[in-house]
């Protein structure tokens, strides 16, 4: 068991402890493809060998910006989060910068902690933009943030159970994610909380009649699993009041 401090890395191992001590601070500790990997601000990104810490790359980068995550990418390579300098992707002893096209949300809100969900899917755990569920392209799938049910936006840590579900380590709790239950919530208005009472899909839109007012959110045809749609929903207009139910004649919708 290895235990990470600032100033000290201690290695627990048949009732004995052995320390190693940093030159400048021991910023990270992690593991990868069956590799233990630390951050020193003065000696970069190290790996264990032997009983020693070796250099795993020379690049300035990894000496100036905090590691936050180091994960599975490829068969030969890792991916790098960063605290505020987004990710990097790691090739034997090449580090390269990876650009996406969330790199300004990454910059503003920064990354406190990674971890892969599935074999194309990451899961980002940020200051302020709480959950981030992204692919390996940079495409956002789903956002989990305090207008969903977090306590607050601000994550501090993440993980996984056997389920594949998430939870979350936060400043006041633990939040509990059901990413992978078959069963998931649709809230089209997040802030009033409505109840709803009848739903229908038409002309690739999903509706929803709530307690208040009708809603409505475009589907994108190309994904059959509508609970990845990161389409807001509006309200349909002149439809205030309880709806009951919904159908479909002549291609039209009835309310």
């Amino acid at each position: 068991m290895y235990f990470r401090t600032t100033s000290k890395i201690f290695n627990y191992k048949d009732g004995a402890i052995k320390v190693y001590r940093s030159e400048g601070n021991w910023e990270f500790l992690g593991i990868a493809n069956g590799k233990i990997y630390a951050q020193d601000l003065t000696k970069g990104l190290l790996t264990l060998k032997n009983g020693l810490w070796e250099p795993v790359t020379n690049h300035p980068d990894l000496k100036k910006n905090l590691v936050t995550s180091i994960l599975n990418y490829n068969t030969d390579s890792l991916l790098i989060t960063t605290l505020k300098n987004g990710l990097y992707v790691l090739k034997g002893t090449e580090l390269i910068k990876k650009t996406t096209k969330v790199d300004q949300l990454f910059f503003k809100h920064r990354i406190y902690k990674a971890i892969e969900v599935s074999k194309n899917w990451y899961a980002f755990a940020t200051m302020s933009a709480g959950c981030l569920i992204i692919d390996r392209n940079g495409e956002i799938k789903q956002q989990f943030t305090a207008t969903d049910g977090l306590q607050k936006n601000n994550i501090r840590s993440i993980n996984t159970d056997h389920n594949q579900n998430l939870w979350l380590g936060l400043d006041n709790g633990i939040d509990f994610i059901a990413f992978n239950n078959a069963i998931k919530y649709i809230n089209p208005d997040k802030y009033k909380q409505t109840s709803g009472y009848a739903t229908r899909i038409l002309h690739d839109k999903l509706y929803i009649g709530t307690s208040n007012g009708l809603f409505a959110s475009a589907l994108n045809p190309k994904v059959t699993d509508i609970s990845y749609s990161n389409s807001p929903f509006s309200e349909v207009l002149n439809t205030q009041g309880q709806i009951w139910s919904l159908n479909e004649i002549n291609k039209k919708l009835l309310v």
